[in-house]
């Protein structure tokens, strides 16, 4: 593991809480290791885009709704592999501004991404 993420609280380990979740979950046969999906909106959003840095090996795919690039992204590992992910914007979610923030623009150049119809330059 690169780092402990706490989420801000302590003696918390959702890295770990979540590894243990999936190792369960696909030792008693209910999950595939090979087609584990994550989703999440608003701050889960954030915990997905988390998980994809850190876990991209064991995700198939991922789905981020309401969600933009928090610029702690910077801090975090470079996903081991490319995972397909669909993020989903609306226009009217303040938490999130569709045209981005100042954080999400050092964020994505920092990472050197390249993203569509955030309407930033």
């Amino acid at each position: 593991m690169a780092h402990k993420y706490t989420g801000g609280v302590n003696n918390s380990d959702d890295l770990g809480f979540f590894r243990a979740m999936f190792d369960k979950l696909i030792a008693e046969d209910v999950a595939d290791a090979k087609r584990i999906y994550i989703t999440g909106g608003s701050n889960g959003g954030v915990m997905t885009y988390m998980l994809l840095s850190e876990m991209a090996d064991r995700i198939a795919g991922a789905g981020v709704v309401v969600t933009t690039l928090p610029a702690i992204v910077k801090t975090w590992p470079k996903p081991s592999r490319s995972v397909p992910i669909l993020i989903m914007l609306g226009t009217a979610y303040l938490m999130m501004p569709w045209s981005g923030t100042r954080g999400l623009q050092q964020a994505i150049s920092a990472r050197d991404v390249r993203p569509v119809g955030l309407g930033l330059q």
